[in-house]
């Protein structure tokens, strides 16, 4: 449904684009001890959904766990590509690594045991995620919106994940994608400042701009792959 280096599909990649800026600097080896508006923060791991035990609103109880890449210098997010996975592996290499847990709820309040559809994801529980300082870092608010199981689809957006939260460093965004194995890639928009639009966005606002900038309704498909690289994740 999207293009191979994402997805296993057969849509057409969109075009190369010029002038590309030089990768940022990522060390999932080392410490990284700061936290800034440049920074983005990338969550790669799979996500289990077990359904909530007692309720009848189509909840599912939420466990996310992966690793952590630290992109520095990345104020313009084309610098950030794919996460690097060893070979055929699917896992990325780090040393830093996230475990979090959650509640999902149906966006359609439609209690009918569907994962392939989209779920609002709060998800601010487990033991968080490390930056390699030696602590484990707690989001105070995180949400997102994504669907909770993989399935090829020709619609491009059907693997879009949105997220919005706070954590120590301030406000964030993000966006990323679900592959094949239920694994999301998120990569989060740090350290927002007061005077950024985005800090008054909900995570129906990152979706909603998120499409506005790079879907295409007519090819039903994205235009802009990996979807962190759109604008709006631009300092």
């Amino acid at each position: 449904i999207m293009l191979t280096s994402i997805f296993p599909c057969c849509h057409k990649q969109p075009p190369e684009e010029s002038n590309t800026p030089k990768p940022s600097s990522s060390h999932p080896e080392q410490a990284i001890m700061t936290i800034n508006k440049e920074t983005i923060v990338m969550w790669d791991g799979i996500v289990v959904a077990t359904p909530t035990i007692g309720t009848n609103d189509g909840s599912f109880d939420i466990a996310w766990s992966g690793v952590v890449l630290v992109h520095e210098n990345a104020a313009d997010p084309k610098v950030v590509g794919e996460p690097p996975r060893p070979g055929s592996a699917a896992d990325v290499v780090s040393d830093k690594k996230f475990s979090v847990t959650g509640l999902a709820k149906p966006v359609d309040g439609v209690a009918d045991g569907n994962k392939f559809k989209k779920y609002n994801i709060e998800i601010t529980g487990g033991d968080g995620w490390e930056l390699g300082d030696g602590k484990n870092h707690q989001d105070k608010k995180h949400v997102i919106i994504s669907s909770l199981q993989w399935r090829g689809s020709p619609d491009g957006s059907d693997q879009l994940c949105y997220g919005q939260g706070e954590d120590e460093y301030g406000p964030f965004v993000s966006l990323g994608y679900m592959k094949p194995g239920n694994r999301i890639t998120l990569a989060r928009r740090c350290a927002l400042e007061a005077s950024d639009g985005r800090v008054g966005w909900t995570v129906q606002d990152v979706e909603k701009e998120t499409l506005k900038a790079i879907y295409d309704e007519e090819e039903e498909d994205i235009t802009v792959r990996p979807p962190w690289k759109s604008q709006v994740l631009k300092v």
